[in-house]
């Protein structure tokens, strides 16, 4: 965390960057070496996560910038029902009726 940033916002420097992008190469390094055949899903997935990541950051700093307790709430409330119905519905290898209850009653239980 830079001091200098200003506000208590963290900022990314590119040593953070090179750090991240150096482990990320070794991945993709190992999994070629190896004949894991995972070299495409890990840069694939790495792809992703810079999208995603940046995408939820700029809806965040504006949810945030409002400073609005509902649009915070709202949003949160969202993003919990989303992750549990991709984990409930969609990764779930068994699927048991009581994940359904369980997910609608967790917006509850993060109040």
């Amino acid at each position: 965390m830079d001091p200098s940033a200003g506000e208590g916002q963290p900022t990314v420097s590119v040593f953070n960057v090179t750090i991240a992008f150096s482990l990320l190469a070794l991945d993709v390094a190992f999994s070629s070496y190896f004949n894991l055949e995972m070299t495409s899903d890990l840069l694939v997935a790495a792809g992703r996560c810079v999208v995603q990541l940046s995408l939820l950051g700029f809806v965040l700093d504006k949810v945030f910038s409002t400073q609005s307790p509902i649009a915070v709430v709202a949003l949160g409330t969202a993003m919990l029902l989303l992750g549990a119905n991709e984990v409930t519905f969609t990764r779930a290898k068994r699927r048991t009726h009581k994940l359904v209850s369980i997910r609608q009653d967790s917006p509850l239980s993060s109040l």
